[in-house]
């Protein structure tokens, strides 16, 4: 890597300085996340054999109902960087949905032939077939899952065909896992308060800064990586080649980007931050006023301004 200059090196290590303070946030998310996922799911599996194994299975259900918050702990787990991992996740959530599909379908296909038995029974001994309606009730919700699984199969699976960004994929992922929930039915459909537990999982330890979210912006490359790309993704323009109207845009002009050429970080004479949302006409007198102050200081034109 070439020598950096005095500037560049003070960038280079508040990137590193970004990096290890998004890694900090990071654990500080995801290791109690990971942590509640496995005592959780853990102690599912084990209450839901334990049951089974004792011939039990009625109670089996707590087991299953141990391994919801479970799957919710690893969904809260994931960040926004993580873009591969979550569309694993919401690949396998599809998965998982369809085959509930199947499994509720065939469940309320079978309550359904229990129902017509018990209410044949129940009518011909007691000429009515309301003592049995509890068998009506199980084919209901047997059969709202099924198509509630259905649904959430669809949503996922568009989700994924269509390269939705992360960010809206692992809000998904929420919505699809408090649609089986009756526990987190509430509180997971609605993603602000997923992304509150994330924001009280990150500040624990310390205040969460700008350089976390500069570390998010880095994802998973390194200081050098970053450095190295922008040095060779570098232009610079003239600054007597910037015109007013350039600066009223809110769109890429790929006319504007013609004017710029590459350049080297020491050879930029001044860096402008250019944001759209800035009133134009203030912006161009700034500029103005700073091109005249850099020709009386330097007795030439600037060439080299950086327009970010």
């Amino acid at each position: 890597m070439e020598q950096l200059s005095p500037e560049l090196n003070s960038l280079h290590n508040r990137l590193v300085a970004s990096q290890k303070e998004g890694a900090r946030v990071r654990r500080s998310i995801q290791q109690p996340a990971l942590r509640a996922t496995g005592v959780m799911a853990l102690g599912g599996i084990a209450v839901l054999v334990g049951f089974l194994v004792a011939d039990l299975a009625c109670y089996a259900v707590f087991g299953v109902l141990l391994l919801f918050p479970a799957a919710f702990a690893a969904i809260l787990a994931l960040l926004p960087t993580d873009q591969e991992l979550i569309r694993i996740g919401t690949l396998n959530g599809a998965a998982t949905n369809v085959l509930l599909t199947l499994a509720f379908a065939l469940l309320a296909w079978q309550n359904a032939l229990v129902e017509a038995r018990a209410d044949g029974m129940c009518y011909r001994r007691n000429g009515s077939s309301q003592p049995c309606a509890v068998n009506n009730a199980e084919v209901a919700y047997t059969a709202a899952f099924a198509v509630v699984s259905f649904v959430q199969a669809v949503r996922q699976l568009r989700a994924y065909a269509i390269g939705l960004p992360a960010r809206a994929m692992l809000d998904l992922l929420w919505r699809v896992g408090g649609a089986h929930s009756m526990l987190f039915g509430v509180y997971a459909p609605n993603v602000s308060y997923a992304h509150a537990s994330l924001a009280f999982l990150a500040s624990r330890g310390g205040a969460v800064g700008t350089a976390a979210g500069i570390a998010a912006l880095l994802g998973g490359r390194s200081p050098d990586e970053v450095q190295s790309t922008a040095s060779a993704l570098l232009r610079a323009v003239q600054a007597d080649l910037v015109q007013r109207e350039g600066l009223r845009e809110s769109t890429p002009n790929p006319q504007l980007y013609k004017l710029s050429t590459p350049a080297l970080a020491h050879q930029v004479d001044a860096f402008v931050s250019h944001s759209w949302a800035d009133d134009a006409e203030l912006k161009w007198v700034a500029l103005q006023a700073w091109r005249e102050a850099f020709k009386a200081d330097h007795g030439r034109e600037s060439e080299n301004v950086g327009i970010k």
